[in-house]
């Protein structure tokens, strides 16, 4: 069973992404969650960044940009921005922007390395308690923070949020502008960069320029003069009541200067928003280039990762376990290897417990908990798309090649026999790759014989009780009466 402390953990870390702004009720966060597992290092140069908040008191802004930034301002980083607003409908809970400029390695960087100083973006949604309690971070980019490309003027602000973009589903708008220089000219762009908030990550799903004004040197006059051009541009976005796979559609307007204007429709594809309507502007791509968000490397960051695995671990909070490994798998399976045979192990018999105990009343939970805990110990990896649909699931559980996989196995095709419709072949399949694993497993047995005769294959169906009678010991008191009548 799920512990009371486990299942508070869990309620508060997926509080992001499976409530909606009406129910994203205070009781929630009634129990407060545990703070981050690793001490905060000494921060200095944190005084000015501090004072440019008044929403919360200095000791939660201080708190909060320790655990954004644990190792603190970094020779030659400077804060430019520093934000925090509340987010509706969860007390005491807030999302918070923290963008830098780091001098000293554009001074530092190969001649022409460089327009002016790296910027960097750091973004958190963070539960801070009136104190003594403890404050909690709950949610973080997913795969790292935001580092923009290097240009000269770069602003960033906290925009719309949360924003309900399907049921369940929330995000909110990170703001971003800059300059980008040009012979003659130059142009300033706004970019709005809209983050989903899922299993305790924040992951970037649309960026749309919402203005852009350029002016272009064109030619030389005898005079000194020069003729110059000028474009601008903006873009309105809404989202609409209509879905595709779950998340709201966007209704995307653009606006040039002049009569011309274009709409589009973006729409869900699986990790982004997506449109198939022609390009807004031959300068959008440029733009949205120049003014990219990418995952730098962080070195305390797999520390980081590592305490939080620990301490889901020592919770028993397999449920927590998966939505960190869904929101930094990159770190957690494809880079840095921070879970060991020992640990895998545990998780797999966490979440076959947790699936146990809830799929009576919830099926579709217990058949991911039982998915991820699968893969853990098999070298199959295992993404988010498959854990959330029977058939690709289904795909992967075939190529499961580890005994010790086997009980959970079994009791993923019990559940997906017993509990779902037109299933059948499929449990039937993996029943026999538990065999294939472990050919004494008697209950195996005993689920093939029950969804063949279930299928109508009776010859075939007796053959699996008749195993299962043998591999039981004959005892009648302890076989259930159909096999008995079936077998005869």
């Amino acid at each position: 069973m799920i512990t009371p402390r486990a299942r508070s953990l869990f309620l508060t870390w997926l509080l992001i992404s499976v409530l909606s702004p009406v129910s994203f009720a205070a009781p929630v966060l009634a129990a407060p969650p545990p703070a981050v597992s690793a001490a905060p290092a000494p921060a200095p140069g944190w005084d000015a960044a501090v004072n440019r908040v008044t929403a919360i008191p200095k000791e939660s802004a201080l708190a909060l940009l320790r655990m954004m930034k644990p190792e603190g301002l970094k020779p030659g980083e400077e804060v430019t921005s520093f934000e925090v607003q509340p987010w509706e409908g969860a007390a005491n809970t807030w999302l918070a922007l923290l963008a830098l400029d780091d001098c000293d390695r554009i001074e530092k960087a190969p001649a022409g390395g460089g327009a002016g100083p790296v910027p960097s973006l750091w973004l958190a949604l963070a539960f801070l308690p009136p104190p003594p309690a403890r404050p909690a971070l709950l949610a973080r980019p997913m795969g790292g923070f935001l580092q923009a490309r290097e240009y000269t003027v770069h602003h960033y602000g906290l925009g719309r949020g949360p924003i309900r973009i399907g049921p369940g589903k929330q995000a909110f708008v990170v703001s971003h502008r800059f300059s980008i220089p040009y012979g003659g000219g130059g142009a300033d762009v706004t970019v709005d960069h809209l983050f989903l908030l899922r299993y305790g990550g924040m992951l970037p799903v649309f960026n749309g320029v919402s203005h852009y004004w350029a002016m272009y040197g064109g030619d030389w006059h005898e005079d000194g003069t020069r003729d110059h051009s000028e474009e601008e541009w903006h873009l309105d976005w809404e989202v609409s009541t209509k879905a595709t796979d779950g998340f709201f559609n966007l209704l995307v307007h653009e606006f040039e200067a002049g009569p011309r204007s274009r709409r589009a429709v973006f729409t869900w594809q699986g990790e982004e928003y997506a449109t198939k309507a022609k390009s807004f502007s031959f300068n959008e791509d440029r733009a949205l280039d120049e003014g990219a968000l990418t995952p730098p490397p962080e070195p305390w960051q797999k520390a980081w990762l590592e305490g939080e695995l620990k301490r889901l671990l020592a919770a028993g909070d397999a449920e927590g376990l998966m939505g960190l490994d869904l929101a930094f798998q990159d770190q957690v399976r494809h880079g840095e290897e921070l879970l060991d045979k020992v640990a895998r192990a545990r998780i797999l018999a966490l979440a076959h417990q947790a699936a146990l105990a809830v799929y009576k009343t919830d099926t579709f939970r217990a058949l991911r908990l039982l998915g991820y805990g699968i893969c853990q110990v098999s070298e199959t990896y295992v993404e988010e798309p498959a854990l959330e649909s029977v058939p690709p699931m289904f795909e992967v559980l075939l190529q499961v090649d580890d005994p010790s996989a086997a009980a959970a196995l079994n009791d993923y095709a019990f559940i997906l026999a017993t509990k779902t419709k037109g299933n059948g072949a499929k449990a039937a399949s993996l029943l026999r790759s538990v065999l294939a694993l472990d050919p004494k497993r008697a209950v195996a047995y005993l689920n093939l014989a029950d969804v063949l005769w279930g299928q109508g294959k009776k010859a075939e169906a007796r053959e699996q009780y008749r195993r299962y009678h043998e591999l039981s010991g004959g005892e009648a008191k302890d076989i259930p009466p159909r096999v008995l009548d079936r077998i005869r």
